[in-house]
């Protein structure tokens, strides 16, 4: 959905659930208690399969905050 003033982005997770994770909310917690990363799961608005990040952070923080998804994404494939 393109953005309308906001500074948040929804990311589709969808080919990452499964049997790990039954949804986005499951998928999330993991995020945070492995990575330290807090995200939002889509369900909260109605888009499961989804987590959404704000980008109203120091872009330090936002490249750090990226890195440890990516870890996280590498390691539970």
């Amino acid at each position: 959905i393109p953005p309308q003033g906001a500074f948040y982005f929804f990311i589709n997770i969808k080919k990452l659930l499964g049997r790990r994770f039954k949804n986005s909310e499951k998928w999330c917690q993991a995020l945070l208690e492995k990575s330290g990363v807090s995200v939002v799961p889509g369900e909260a608005f109605m888009y499961p399969g989804y987590f959404r990040i704000s980008f109203a952070a120091p872009m330090k923080n936002l490249k750090e905050g990226i890195k440890r998804i990516k870890n996280f994404v590498q390691k539970c494939n």
